[in-house]
């Protein structure tokens, strides 16, 4: 999840990310991307892969799109801070 959010950060240059809309097709290859894993992360039953112990996030998967979305929140004004500050 975070590695979208660094690319829709990356992509706008020296702006914040909100400046500019990003095209659909990235946008919905990443919704897409991101439904998905989002769904496999959370549900994902209870069993065994490999020989190691599996089971789904449940709730969990909430406050990592929480904790994502608010590191992204700073990376994106460290980005443009860094732009700003420049030599």
């Amino acid at each position: 999840m975070s590695d979208f959010l660094t690319l829709f950060s990356a992509r706008t240059g020296e702006s914040f990310f909100f400046v500019r809309a990003p095209s659909p097709i990235l946008m919905v290859a990443a919704c897409i991307a991101l439904l998905i894993s989002s769904l496999i992360a959370a549900f994902l039953p209870i069993g065994t892969l490999d020989d190691q112990a599996i089971e789904g996030l449940g709730i969990l998967t909430v406050y990592v799109w929480l904790y994502c979305l608010i590191w992204f929140l700073i990376q994106d004004v460290c980005k443009v801070a860094c732009y700003k500050v420049r030599f």
